[in-house]
């Protein structure tokens, strides 16, 4: 019985945690969708974010059940097989969950690789664009 009660908080801690999670990326989800400035490119991104969190959000949350059901409800001494996959069940759900944070991590990356290209891209379209006023200032002064 002492076992079910650490199960069971550490169940509840990820519920918990992935309750705050979801919670979070709808009102994330909100604010892009509200967002003018952003283009189809970036809403697209956006989303596939809130679908790739979501889902893992959502996974997490079923770990927490996961964890104390199991360690409740499957008596590991009579049923080894049972045991086994349904462990490696909740093993491949979390494996699962670290594979969309990969991408999330990945894509997110990308992303902001390519906004900073694109910054850096207006940045010197900017200085040559000053460095031609300049010149033609220069020029204008010495005609009068």
């Amino acid at each position: 019985m002492q076992d079910f009660w650490i199960s069971g908080t550490f169940g509840a801690a990820l519920v918990i945690l992935g309750g705050v999670l979801l919670a979070a990326h709808r009102r994330a989800w909100a604010a892009h969708q509200q967002d003018d400035a952003l283009d189809d490119n970036d809403r697209h991104h956006f989303r596939r974010q809130f679908y790739r969190r979501l889902q893992a959000s959502g996974m997490l949350v079923l770990i927490g059940v996961l964890i104390p059901l199991g360690d409740l409800c499957v008596p590991w001494q009579r049923f080894k097989v049972a045991f086994a996959i349904y462990w490696l069940s909740v093993l491949l759900i979390a494996a699962w969950i670290m594979l969309l944070a990969g991408l999330d991590w990945l894509s997110t990356r990308v992303y902001g690789r390519r906004h900073s290209t694109a910054l850096a891209n207006l940045l010197r379209h900017q200085q040559e664009l000053e460095a031609e006023a300049n010149r033609l200032r220069r020029e204008l002064n010495g005609r009068h």
